[in-house]
């Protein structure tokens, strides 16, 4: 304990204490607060430098040798991701399948990017990708875009739009499962004026992008790929994809659907975690690679 409070400083032990009893006040009425308390409690002995304010972390750290400072919002999912991605390392399947080279440069498309904490493992494991986040919630793409910028990113493009079946605007919400901000849900509401966002086609944003191979295309769009993957949809896109990641969620009963279109396209699938893996067959003979 005591060199947790001498990695985090004077300045912030103290803030830290006093929050320690306020939270010993309002524990049973927040589990939000608790759950912020848990949060440090489980990365406090793993070279983390921490800086909390005001319900904000702030986390430098280093992971696969190279150095990142990412901002976390206490009282969101945040904290959630972050121990998915770096603590967890629910994403460490990835290097078995494309491992990292040198003299080339990896093609990354992040749909349902979030805050940028993928993106940033991304960075850290592979030397300097090409990545393409897409997130529509606001709030959480300024954060995406903070983080981006703090750890001076290069070659990182940020949108701030939502994928669907047409090119349109949608309302959203956080009524998705935890209700926190990793569930944006969308959907269609002509009477409600608020929380709208744009949205455009899978086909279309992957078209845009002047590249000729996708090395990984990761979606995590919390039920929308029940509307992406349908089977009116024109799939050409998906010759140029080596692996895609997807996250299937079962309460849109589109799993069965979605892995059939895969399947037609010549992706063969596994399952790791919560993510449907698919690798194109022919990436995967010429690399010889098993799953």
């Amino acid at each position: 304990m005591i060199s947790f409070f001498w990695k985090i400083g004077i300045k912030n032990s103290i803030s830290f204490i006093y929050c320690k009893l306020i939270n010993g006040l309002f524990y049973r009425i927040s589990p939000m607060v608790k759950k912020q308390f848990d949060f440090l409690n489980q990365i406090k002995g793993n070279n983390y430098l921490i800086k909390y304010s005001f319900g904000i972390f702030q986390i430098k750290f280093t992971f696969n040798k190279k150095p990142l400072n990412l901002f976390l919002r206490g009282s969101s999912s945040d904290t959630s991701v972050f121990r998915q991605i770096f603590i967890n390392k629910e994403y460490g399947f990835i290097t078995k399948i494309l491992p990292s080279v040198s003299d080339y440069k990896i093609i990354i498309v992040d749909i349902g990017a979030n805050i940028g904490l993928v993106t940033a493992f991304f960075k850290c494991l592979y030397e300097n990708p090409v990545i393409y986040c897409l997130e529509p919630e606001p709030e959480n793409f300024q954060q995406l875009k903070k983080n981006v910028n703090l750890n001076k990113f290069q070659n990182v493009s940020c949108y701030n739009y939502g994928i669907w079946d047409s090119e349109t605007q949608l309302n959203f919400s956080f009524n998705f499962r935890d209700h926190q901000s990793w569930a944006v849900q969308l959907y269609r509401d002509s009477n409600k004026e608020k929380n709208i966002i744009k949205v455009k086609t899978l086909n279309n944003v992957l078209s845009s992008i002047n590249v000729k191979v996708i090395d990984i295309l990761k979606i995590d769009i919390e039920g929308a790929e029940a509307k992406i993957f349908n089977d009116e949809e024109n799939y050409d896109y998906l010759r140029r994809i080596k692996i895609i990641l997807i996250e299937i969620h079962d309460e849109y009963d589109c799993r069965a659907r979605i892995n059939n279109i895969l399947e037609r396209n010549n992706f063969l699938l596994s399952v790791e975690g919560e993510f449907t893996i698919g690798i194109k067959n022919a990436f995967l003979n010429k690399n010889n690679k098993s799953l």
